[in-house]
């Protein structure tokens, strides 16, 4: 049975326990593998063999598993938008190289006002990162030939398909 010098969040710093705000102070937060040694690091350690920090661990796993959980909304929240932001960039990357282009095809104002008459409600959605929005409204365009070509369409939309990882139509 080997011998651990285990260091709980009670011990650590006010600093590092406000990074990891609300954590359980009796969970540990370093746990250095001792052997048959019994020097403790320092005063902040607590000597404790692999069976007894078994036994440790499973007293206070509800409390962690509560602050888990807790943590989940949070988590997610800030995970969706990051995916969110990040589509918000694609869509307008997209729409930038639509207008590029529409001015190098030479289109004039009122025809660059047609065509956003034509796709307004996909670039609403390539704005606010709602990608499937957007591939849902690319579908509802009947393309001109001219100012809204079927090639154009269909370009984008394999960008928009690719970009979400989806099989291309």
């Amino acid at each position: 049975m080997a011998n651990l010098a285990v260091r709980l969040w009670s011990a650590e710093s006010s600093s590092a326990a406000e990074v990891i705000a609300g954590i359980p102070l009796a969970w540990p937060s370093q746990v250095i593998e001792l052997g048959n040694d019994t020097t403790l690091p320092d005063n902040t350690y607590q000597l404790m063999t692999t069976d007894d920090f078994a036994t440790y661990r499973a007293t206070h796993q509800s409390d962690y598993n509560a602050y888990l959980t807790s943590l989940a909304p949070a988590a997610t929240a800030v995970y969706v938008t990051g995916k969110i932001l990040n589509a918000v960039s694609f869509g307008r990357q997209i729409m930038a190289e639509y207008g590029a282009q529409n001015v190098l095809a030479g289109f004039n104002t009122t025809q660059i006002q047609t065509i956003m008459a034509t796709t307004g409600n996909v670039q609403s959605a390539l704005l606010s990162g709602s990608l499937k929005v957007a591939l849902a409204e690319l579908a509802t365009i009947t393309p001109d030939g001219v100012l809204v070509t079927q090639a154009t369409l269909d370009s984008f939309r394999h960008k928009i398909q690719d970009y979400l990882g989806v099989p291309r139509t």
